[in-house]
């Protein structure tokens, strides 16, 4: 990274009017029509709790685990894996615009502005000005940030909002070598590990980063060649460093003193997910991922708005800039000093991260990568403004520069409208689907008893979205994905003999825990029940979404 000691000064007004500029198109793209598609099975189940808080109700909490405060019980975590930071951010926003889907999704859409701002703060400290316009500018267009920053508790954007806070206090320490910068980037860390344990891989591409990129100078100071490449640790420094880490992660270490539930969840996936990815199969993990992760650059895989577009021009766009910086330092490595590592970062973390994505306790997730979205357009800046600057060529290669960038900008953008346009006439497909919105009038109107989930992607869409009044119970069983456990007919015996409860199921092509249904009709049968279709719910498209079911 640069070495210039000195931050800029207070921001010009063509500086004030990019960032105006970016921000309106951010906000006017992630905005609009909020209440669709339908909400997330995982965006709901974070907010129940602050729901359940904000109504009165009794608050659940993962496991059961929380702290009792008074009369107050708080959630220690969404998952065994993922802390309850979105529960507890998300109380302003239903405090004051009330429980429904696009007060919900305001709050993540926040922390992705914060995430744009923060980027260009990094993008100017390392590139300065024309590289900020550029990493700011594409980013607020980017297809897959604008779709995840909708959806954002779905894919936990918050951590690539901490990884650019702690970059920008990692990178002010290192010239500055102000404690609190230092202190600061520690406590992002921590905080992003418990969002989410996925935030190993940004401390691990960061780590990775400074030791490849710093390697020479690490070598050379071990010998005594020359000074030390980062600001000394003083003791004090050190241990302050490590108590704004771990600071964050109390809730989790209390989390399991209680149950145990990450160190189980870590273990027991170690090698083998519970999704049934080999961690072992490297090379095949590595070739699913690169797929993935062009199709992120692109902004291709939401499918389930409706249909797919793409941006086709962002993977030879970044893998160009890389070659071509790659070049150019390697022409002008006498001169350029440590210009070439600042450029160079973005990528390493990329790839770092790509590599860290081989290896899962979940399964090989799209959404994973909503942590690494900002690093392309930090990338591309870094890349360009590096072979401006070097070359000698600033002003022939400027205009060529501009029509690249517009060039992205431009394309994300009509890929952005045209998600829009399609998503008005789908309402969203699958677990996205806004039939759960009919699903809970359903519900609202004709339960007069229990209500049974029979499959995932049904309990917490219809919790939030009557406010608590129907709570259905999921009696599927998580153990396994491909068959009902021994335990299924037992846990519906008692809503079998109930002959109010309503059953509710997705269509047999679409379950996520597969034979429920089936096996549902059968156990009822043998418990002298008829089963009949009590209602059908159907996406805009017409394909049929949830099933009510009734047992007389």
């Amino acid at each position: 990274m640069s070495l210039r000691s000195r931050y800029k000064p207070a921001l010009s007004l063509v500086e004030l009017a990019v960032l105006v500029a970016g921000m309106a198109l951010y906000l006017g793209l992630t905005s609009y029509q909020l209440h669709l598609p339908g909400p997330h099975y995982d965006e709901a189940i974070e907010v129940l709790p602050t729901m359940q808080f904000l109504l009165g109700q009794p608050v659940e909490a993962f496991r059961g685990a929380g702290l009792h405060i008074g009369s107050l019980f708080l959630p220690l975590m969404t998952m065994d894996y993922i802390g309850a930071m979105n529960t507890y951010l998300a109380l302003p926003f239903l405090a004051l615009l009330g429980v429904t889907v696009p007060a919900m999704r305001l709050m993540p859409i926040l922390f992705s502005a914060i995430t744009l701002l923060l980027t260009y703060a990094l993008a100017r400290d390392l590139f300065g000005r024309a590289g900020a316009a550029i990493a700011y500018l594409t980013l607020a267009g980017s297809v897959s940030f604008v779709f995840w920053s909708r959806q954002g508790i779905f894919v936990t954007n918050l951590t690539a909002t901490l990884m650019m806070g702690a970059l920008v206090c990692a990178l002010r320490w290192r010239r500055s070598g102000r404690r609190r910068c230092l202190w600061a980037a520690a406590f992002l860390l921590g905080l992003g590990l418990y969002t989410k344990f996925i935030f190993l891989w940004a401390i691990g591409a960061l780590a990775g980063s400074v030791i490849l990129l710093y390697a020479d100078q690490w070598v050379a100071w071990a010998r005594r060649r020359a000074g030390r490449p980062w600001p000394a640790l003083s003791q004090h420094d050190a241990l302050g460093a490590v108590a704004a880490f771990l600071l964050p992660l109390v809730p989790l270490i209390i989390f399991n003193l209680q149950t145990g539930g990450t160190l189980r969840a870590l273990t027991a996936n170690m090698r083998q997910s519970y999704y049934g990815v080999n961690n072992l199969a490297f090379w095949e993990n590595l070739q699913t991922r690169a797929d993935q992760l062009r199709s992120v650059l692109e902004g291709s895989h939401f499918w389930y708005l409706g249909e797919t577009f793409a941006n086709q021009l962002w993977p030879p766009a970044l893998a160009g800039a890389l070659a071509l910086l790659i070049a150019v330092a390697l022409w002008r490595r006498r001169t350029i000093g440590d210009a070439w590592r600042a450029a160079l970062f973005p990528f390493a973390m990329i790839g770092i991260i790509l590599l860290e994505s081989c290896f899962t306790i979940s399964a090989l997730w799209y959404t994973h990568f909503a942590i690494l979205t900002p690093l392309p357009p930090l990338a591309l800046a870094g890349a360009l403004t590096f072979i401006a600057r070097q070359s000698g060529k600033a002003r022939l290669l400027a205009p060529a520069m501009v029509v690249l960038v517009a060039g992205l900008i431009a394309y994300d953008v009509q890929a952005d409208v045209r998600y829009h346009t399609v998503l008005q006439a789908s309402g969203g497909y699958a677990a996205h689907s806004d039939a759960s919105y009919e699903l809970a009038r359903v519900l609202q109107r004709e339960a007069a008893g229990p209500v049974v989930a029979l499959d995932w992607g049904i309990q917490a869409q219809t919790q939030y979205l009557t406010a608590g009044q129907i709570a259905p119970q999921e009696v599927f069983g998580y153990d396994d994905l491909a068959q009902p456990d021994a335990g299924f007919a037992a846990r519906l015996a008692p809503y079998l003999r109930d002959s109010r409860t309503l059953y509710v199921a997705h269509p047999s092509d679409q379950e996520v825990y597969r034979g429920r249904a089936l096996s549902f009709n059968r156990i009822a049968e043998q418990a002298g029940k008829t089963v009949r279709i009590y209602h059908i719910i159907y996406e805009r498209s017409g394909r049929p979404a949830y099933i009510v079911l009734k047992a007389d």
